[in-house]
């Protein structure tokens, strides 16, 4: 939830994240003198952020972002929006459901093959245990046309 509301917050300010992924969500921990903690999650990583609509490969024909979690449209270097956070989004919910990155081979360009075209496995074969809502929002933020995928973050 601390996931969406951070991009519900960089959403409103017109900023796309373009490399949502594992490494640049952080937990954060803090512990007061009485053991007290308190957990929050952290966006990190706004290096690759542009203002909504901006392309995501360059003119020399470079890849900006984590191929493994691109949308379909930011793989194939057309304008992005809120929708392409979204979609890396349940990527990285993929990735701890399979505990592998979704669309992984070896060749960065099979990588981009595969998002814009592989559907992948049913979660639900990988981990039963995980609750069919739970499956129904995954497939939905991983819908390959984005038009089909949430609007925004839930908050």
């Amino acid at each position: 939830m601390q996931i969406a509301q951070g991009l519900a917050a960089a959403h409103a300010k017109g900023l796309v994240h373009r490399d949502i992924k594992p490494g640049n969500i952080l937990l954060k921990i803090s512990v007061d003198c009485q053991h007290d903690s308190k957990e929050w999650v952290e966006i990190t990583d706004f290096g690759l952020a542009r203002v909504a609509d901006d392309r995501s490969i360059s003119h020399s024909g470079d890849v900006i972002g984590t191929p493994q979690y691109m949308a379909p449209e930011q793989a194939r270097g057309e304008k992005t929006d809120v929708r392409a956070d979204l979609f890396s989004s349940g990527g990285r919910a993929v990735r701890d459901v399979y505990r592998q990155v979704p669309f992984h081979t070896e060749n960065v360009y099979a990588v981009l093959q595969k998002v814009c075209h592989e559907k992948l496995r049913p979660i639900r074969e990988i981990n039963p245990e995980i609750p069919p809502e739970v499956e129904q929002i995954i497939e939905k933020l991983l819908q390959k046309e984005r038009q089909n995928r949430y609007k925004r973050p839930a908050q």
